[in-house]
């Protein structure tokens, strides 16, 4: 995905790739714990931590 995102970032195989990959982030069981606690947070602080990182 990298790869499609630097030399060919209109590729519809980007969009798709995405969303499978949102997909698996937000079902993974890995993921639960991470989810969860992000869940718990107001938007705009988790957006704000991020510009912050």
């Amino acid at each position: 995905m990298e790869y499609l995102v630097e030399h060919d970032p209109d590729s519809p195989l980007v969009d798709m790739l995405a969303e499978k990959v949102a997909r698996y982030e937000d079902n993974a069981p890995e993921f639960a714990a991470f989810n969860a606690r992000i869940a718990e947070i107001p938007r705009g602080v988790a957006l704000l931590r991020a510009l912050m990182d």
